[in-house]
């Protein structure tokens, strides 16, 4: 569009004098007359329908295309484009600026105003095109972009890496990218601590981890778990949980292993009937689960996670029966709490024991083991000592009475014990193995199945490394020799191939790898292997084999953490 133009010049002897000019629909009421040129011709205008001059001022923009040869705003000189014939519209007073006609020559805050200004002018439109420096891939409307950030990296996705293309989905916090999948290196066993680092077992706070200790319960046909001393010092348990003996807060059963809530540095554990109890690197003991017979040792009459056994330290060892639990501090006696009613808390009256009590006349303890009423521990100088109910001969003392008073059990110098059902075996310092006690099912592994009160040695196993008495079978660790077990099998808890039926004498139990600790509990076994992994076998009503179902079997299947 090119309006007519009608230049009035005023001049005026004074400087107070304006000028006056009339554009036809355009006014532009300027400074003094020292400001203004005396004289001025237009060829070419631009159409400025949407213009208007608020009281805003940009002291960077300079627009390098429209000079007047005379009219010069202070400080601000375009370089390269002066046209002396040639007053564009778009000259303003320093104090009208048009905020709706963006002068193309403004430079975003993005560019640095030294970058380079040379630029055409389109005639049709009176547009100034982009910097020629200016990098392609910058918008100018974005000020928050980085000029040298990659093409393939979206500037809403400050976690993805720099050579991770636009089109992979971005992984949630605290996960990380391994090939096509988000993985979490604190739990994944197949990306423990980062990719590709594969775990056996599992993988806890990005380090894998494994099982050092495994123990059944001696419990009954409703309160059948097990629980596992992991390579962390923490503990998970499976199986029976009606009185929250798993420890994670619940009274669910679970037939894979849960977390022991809040438990950690432990140095030991002992699984009871329906109580567990873990002895902590600091010599306290903690329990949970049923306190029917006071064998958490409180009042308390049930809980499903850990609490201290008020009063008691400087343990070094500690055992779980089927209704109570003993331990043995660093003096070497030993004390007691729980279902007493055989007296196998010890000497007192014939009640439960609220609290932690020592067992009289036992000498120096190195090893302790509780079975379903009775008790059992290992002096220092070899020598067993039982106390509780005897009426099978599992007191080892030639007869088949009760006592409160811990008996002598001879004939061996022991350096391990278990207790059983109605069962106790002793590892002797020699590597043999000696059982007295009821011995139903064969469970003395001598071929036969009549009652032994006296300790007997069972002549096919040798150098003997762990021994384990459960309900009515037994199991037992020997050097350069596979697992072997034997005694009742009804539900295949001696893992005997040929089925259910029951064995007088040790079989071979057919493992993955080799055990390195076994443990026998009521009607099922579980064993810790060689690479730290966990296998179980025998009944599974609730889940005590830990393989996610409640189906028994007699073969060695892995725990599923």
């Amino acid at each position: 569009m090119r309006p007519s133009l009608l230049v009035i010049l005023s001049f005026c002897a004074l400087p107070s004098c304006t000028a006056l000019f009339s554009f036809d629909d355009f006014r532009f009421d300027g400074g003094s007359a020292d400001a203004v040129a005396a004289e001025a011709s237009v060829d070419a205008v631009t159409d400025l329908t949407d213009a208007t001059a608020p009281d805003v001022v940009s002291p960077d923009v300079v627009s390098p295309d429209v000079v007047s040869p005379d009219v010069v705003s202070p400080d601000v000189v375009s370089p390269d484009v002066v046209s002396p014939d040639v007053v564009s519209p778009d000259v303003v007073s320093p104090d009208v600026v048009s905020p709706d006609v963006v002068s193309p020559d403004v430079v975003s805050p993005d560019v640095p105003l030294d970058s380079s200004l040379d630029a055409s002018l389109d005639a049709s439109d009176g547009r100034v095109d982009a910097p020629l420096d200016t990098p392609a891939d910058t918008a100018l409307d974005r000020p928050d972009a980085s000029v040298d950030a990659p093409a393939d990296v979206p500037l809403d996705r400050p976690d993805v890496a720099l050579d991770v293309g636009p089109d992979v989905p971005r992984c949630p916090t605290g996960m990380i990218r391994c090939g096509d999948a988000c993985v979490d290196p604190q739990t994944d066993p197949l990306h423990c601590g980062s990719c590709s680092t594969p775990c056996t077992l599992l993988c806890s706070a990005g380090a894998c981890v494994t099982a050092v200790d495994v123990r059944a319960s001696l419990g009954n046909d409703l309160s059948g778990h097990a629980c596992a001393l992991m390579s962390d010092r923490t503990v998970r348990c499976w199986g029976a949980n009606g009185e929250g003996q798993l420890g994670d807060g619940t009274r669910t059963s679970r037939t894979r292993p849960v977390a022991v809530v809040g438990l950690r540095n432990v140095a030991e554990l002992a699984v009871g009937g329906s109580h567990s109890c873990a002895r902590l690197m600091d010599g306290t003991v903690s329990c949970w689960g049923s306190g029917a017979y006071h064998q958490l040792g409180d009042d308390t009459a049930q809980r499903s996670t850990p609490a201290a056994v008020p009063g008691l330290s400087g343990v070094t060892a500690i055992a779980a029966g089927s209704g109570h639990v003993c331990a043995i501090r660093s003096e070497g006696d030993v004390l007691c709490w729980g279902r007493n009613t055989f007296g196998a808390c010890g000497p007192g009256a014939p009640a439960d024991t609220r609290g932690p009590r020592v067992v009289a006349n036992t000498g120096l303890l190195t090893r302790v083991s509780t079975g379903y009423l009775h008790s059992c521990a290992v002096r220092s100088d070899g020598a067993v000592r039982c106390w509780g109910f005897g009426t099978f001969g599992e007191l080892g003392d030639g007869r088949s009475t009760t006592s409160v008073t811990p008996v002598a059990a001879s004939g061996f110098s022991a350096s391990d014990i278990s207790t059983g059902g109605e069962d106790s075996c002793a590892l002797a310092s020699d590597g043999r193995l000696w059982c007295w006690g009821s011995n139903r099912y064969g469970s003395h592994g001598r071929g036969t199945s009549s009652t032994d009160p006296s300790p007997r040695m069972i002549p096919s196993i040798i150098n003997a490394t762990r021994v384990s008495v459960g309900s009515y079978h037994a199991c037992a660790l020997a050097a350069g020799a596979p697992l072997q077990c034997w005694g009742y099998n009804n539900e295949g808890q001696i893992g005997d191939q040929g089925g259910l039926t029951q064995r007088n004498t040790p079989g071979a139990v057919s493992l993955i790898s080799p055990a390195t600790t076994v443990s026998c509990g009521y009607q099922f076994t579980c064993a810790v292997l060689a690479t730290g992994a966990v296998q179980c076998w025998g009944r599974n009503t609730h889940g005590e084999l830990g393989d996610g179902t409640t189906a028994s079997r007699s073969t060695p299947l892995p725990v599923l953490f």
